[in-house]
């Protein structure tokens, strides 16, 4: 069989030097069960990374298709205030800005529709706050632009 050698802390050979420990342990045996196992456990880490990344994709596309569907939501909501609520000074206000500048000037002064779907969502467990105020954000620089083209 072959042989190699390790490394070990002085303390821990002198604790080997005890005939009783000497008697009871088989020093080699000990080493190569314990090596086999740290070996076996990488060859089997490839299999839980791969599992973990199954895991992170699932969770990443439930995440994606809830942020769509609150997206969604702010969307339609928007569309409706500014259909049927919204001035001409704030569509320019907020849809002249550009993305960044328009959530915080919603979030600044937001629109009563904004405010009240915030907050009747606030405590809802899976609401994707960013999700839904982008759908807001998306709305109004869509109006704007078509605003600017047709007015």
């Amino acid at each position: 069989m072959p042989r190699i050698t390790i490394s070990i802390p002085l303390d821990l050979k002198e604790k080997l030097s005890d005939p009783r420990v000497r008697r009871s342990l088989n020093i080699s045996r000990v080493c190569q069960q314990a090596l086999d196992r740290q070996i076996r456990r990488l060859h089997d880490l490839p299999l839980e990374v791969e599992r973990l990344g199954r895991f992170l994709d699932r969770m990443a596309r439930q995440q994606e298709r809830e942020s769509r569907q609150w997206f969604q939501h702010g969307l339609q909501e928007a569309r409706d205030w500014l259909e049927h609520e919204a001035s001409y000074a704030q569509v320019r206000l907020l849809g002249s800005a550009n993305a960044a500048r328009r959530l915080r000037r919603l979030l600044s002064a937001p629109p009563g529709p904004l405010r009240e779907g915030l907050e009747s969502r606030a405590a809802v467990a899976d609401f994707d706050r960013d999700g839904y105020l982008q759908g807001w954000v998306a709305a109004i620089g869509a109006y704007w632009q078509f605003l600017e083209r047709n007015l």
